[in-house]
């Protein structure tokens, strides 16, 4: 099925995803024009109608950007998003690692430092991980981290 590709002002793209069928009165690209002319987001420059199988995976749609007419993962923005996802991991893992870090204090017990050097290791992840290793939005989607292994 068609989508509609509209390129921002601030060079991101949007894509528009019209319902099924158009009048009996016109055609199909009729029926595209109404759509597009009806749905264009504010100073959005409409770019062309494209298969939904012409366009890249949805999981950096932040990063596409229209490459010599065709939508295509801008890598920087793309590991720019990923980086952001792995500092949200990075926060999550600290606070869920709060309550032992805590306890292993109250109790003067020797995890402290266990529990320090586990912490120390999830915030350096952020400056550890080398994304431009991966050359395609495919690979930096499946590039596993090496997260340190937490305390028992």
């Amino acid at each position: 099925m068609n989508r509609i590709i509209f390129q921002m002002p601030d060079g991101n793209v949007r894509v528009c995803i019209p319902a099924h069928g158009h009048r009996p009165d016109e055609s199909e690209d009729q029926w595209l024009d109404r759509i597009a002319n009806l749905s264009a987001p504010l100073g959005a420059i409409r770019l062309a109608n494209t298969e939904a199988t012409e366009l890249p995976s949805r999981r950096f749609r932040g990063a596409w950007r229209i490459v010599n007419g065709k939508i295509e993962v801008s890598m920087p923005l793309a590991r720019d998003q990923r980086l952001a996802e792995i500092r949200t991991d990075r926060n999550n893992r600290l606070a869920e690692s709060d309550g032992p870090m805590l306890r292993a204090m109250e109790r003067g017990s020797l995890d402290v430092t266990i529990w320090k050097i586990y912490r120390q290791a999830l915030r350096d992840m952020p400056q550890v991980i080398d994304l431009t290793i991966a050359k395609t939005s495919e690979i930096l989607s499946s590039l596993e981290l090496p997260w340190p292994q937490k305390p028992e």
